[in-house]
């Protein structure tokens, strides 16, 4: 483990604070917390004044599993590095591409000429997916100086042996810039720096262009080199530069986690008073760092609905709470999911539901919207989940259900409910929107009743922002059903699955189909559950060490 932190002056110039770095081995990685630890060397870092740092994992080849170390901070990179042989390419191929693309003329940049204005706010612009925009509590004048730096030292030949810029050409006069890429040679290989694209001049091949410009040089720089390669580092977030770079023929060889840490002590929150600089947040999501690369991929790709993401979360859950489920839909909600269930249990107006009475209004209100009675039960003053011993007394020939609430994840008493509903031919349906992954005797919540209902809301452990499951237990024709409320009422998925050749209306339902978008942050949840649930572990033993006293008291 490094002892100290390496000191960035450009980053601390730039960003007007004090700005370190950490370089992590393979050994380093398996001995997080042994002596000096990675947390010793943060607190030292902290102690000498240094307020931002950043931690980079070792790089790891492209197709290795993600290290399950828990690195603090926030994850905001994944550097990626592409490679490519330079005898791949075609030279007559490239002068095509480069000095034939209709309406653009590529020159170099002339050492000393300055730098314009467009140039600079093309760099700029080529930084929007960069970990430095990414990361929130970066200044955006930090930010901006340090991509206009970027492309000034580029000119001036200071980070590139070359610039090429693209310019709008009409009858062989050049003028407006819009894109340029800045190249180097390093050994036998050349390095691309900045490659940026004017956002209106996208989809006309200038990016190609550029880079065929660039092959170009790099084959006449080291032609006699039967060895030579191009490299380009890229951030894992920009889908739009990670295809064109593949598609053009760069293979991908390694990828880098990029972590930026933010020394708390240093920092006070401008929405709290300066007496009050440290607060306890309250509810505090947990991030993996891969929400915005999920997100921007689905940005990327249209915004299609139940797709890769929406379809990867239900199989995912349904892999994590296995047990008896049938089926796990995605919906927006944890509400929406109460709602589905209260749908299949084919209520009439007049029927009656019994719930605790405490409860969120989500709980009363998917049943008061069929019209049913919500019958309230009292909760026991230990867990507050409803009393399975007031139960039966208020059951009436016109019941049809109950709703129990596993609440703080808290299971109910199960074994009990379940039988007073068998004999009495009851529906069980588990609000389980806080009890997520938590257990009853060896059972997932959720899979124990007919239906579990599940929530992903941002004051939950698994956060999507808004979002929900539904889990249907035990019951195949039930959940072929439900895929007709999930669709509006359609046979849509039928459709989508090319099982029929076209969809009707043929029952009730609503619009449950919940966002991509959702989908794609959640994925990035659920695929570290097991670090984020661990994490959460950590701080519910501080707090109950803590709490002991006061709790031995009665307080």
């Amino acid at each position: 483990m490094p002892k100290f932190v390496d000191h960035a002056q450009f980053d601390s110039n730039l960003f007007h604070l004090k700005v370190g770095r950490v370089e992590l081995n393979e050994e380093d990685m398996s001995s997080l917390d042994k002596n000096p630890s990675l947390e010793d060397v943060l607190q030292q870092a902290h102690s000498s004044g240094y307020r931002l740092v950043y931690v980079f994992a070792p790089p790891r080849p492209s197709n290795a599993a993600i290290p399950k170390a828990v690195l603090p901070g926030l994850l905001v990179d994944v550097k990626t590095t592409y490679s490519v042989s330079l005898f791949s390419f075609d030279y007559a191929a490239l002068c095509q591409k480069a000095f034939r693309t209709p309406g653009i003329r590529i020159r170099k940049h002339v050492v000393g000429s300055g730098l314009s204005n467009g140039l600079k706010q093309l760099a700029i612009d080529s930084g929007v997916y960069s970990r430095f925009k990414v990361d929130k509590d970066v200044p955006n004048e930090g930010f901006e100086g340090m991509f206009g730096a970027w492309i000034s030292n580029s000119v001036n030949r200071t980070l590139a042996d070359e610039v090429f810029i693209a310019y709008e050409s009409t009858d062989d006069a050049c003028s407006e810039e819009l894109g340029f890429i800045s190249v180097r040679k390093v050994g036998n290989s050349v390095s691309i720096g900045l490659l940026a694209v004017s956002d209106k001049a996208r989809r006309r091949g200038i990016a190609y262009a550029l880079l065929s410009r660039a092959m170009i040089w790099a084959l006449e720089e080291l032609g006699g080199d039967d060895k030579a390669t191009a490299t380009v580092v890229t951030q894992g977030a920009n889908a739009p530069a990670c295809a064109c770079y593949e598609r053009f023929g760069f293979q991908k060889e390694t990828v880098q986690e990029v972590y930026h840490t933010w020394l708390p002590k240093h920092l006070t929150s401008p929405m709290v008073p300066a007496d009050q600089a440290n607060p306890i947040p309250f509810c505090k999501q947990h991030f993996t760092g891969k929400e915005l690369v999920y997100a921007t991929q689905v940005i990327n790709s249209g915004l299609d609905s139940a797709a890769n993401f929406t379809m990867q979360c239900a199989a995912k859950i349904q892999e994590l709470i296995g047990g008896d489920s049938e089926r796990v839909i995605m919906v927006p909600s944890g509400t929406a999911a109460l709602e589905m269930a209260a749908l299949l249990c084919e209520l009439q107006p007049g029927d009656e539901v019994i719930l605790p009475s405490y409860t969120f209004s989500s709980t009363a209100n998917c049943f008061v919207l069929r019209g049913v009675v919500p019958v309230f039960v009292d909760v026991k003053f230990a867990d507050l989940n409803i009393d399975e011993t007031l139960i039966e007394a208020a059951i009436t020939e016109k019941t049809k259900a109950i709703c129990c609430v596993h609440y703080a994840g808290i299971p109910c008493e199960m074994d009990t409910i379940c039988e007073i509903a068998k004999k009495h031919n009851l529906f069980v349906i588990e609000d389980a929107a806080q009890g997520f992954l938590s257990t009853y005797k060896g059972r997932q919540l959720g899979t124990i009743g007919d239906f579990g209902c599940y929530s992903f809301h941002y004051t939950k452990n698994i956060i999507c922002g808004e979002g929900g499951a539904l889990s249907i237990n035990r019951n195949r024709k039930m959940a072929g059903r439900a895929m007709v409320l999930w669709e509006k009422g359609t046979n849509r998925y039928d459709f989508m699955m090319g099982k029929i050749d076209k969809y009707h209306w043929i029952d009730l339902g609503s619009s449950y189909v919940p966002n991509e978008l959702s989908c794609a942050v959640l994925w990035a949840q659920l695929e570290h559950v097991d670090d984020i649930s661990a994490r959460r572990r950590a701080n519910f033993a501080v707090y109950m060490d803590g709490l002991q006293d006061i709790a031995a008291k009665g307080i």
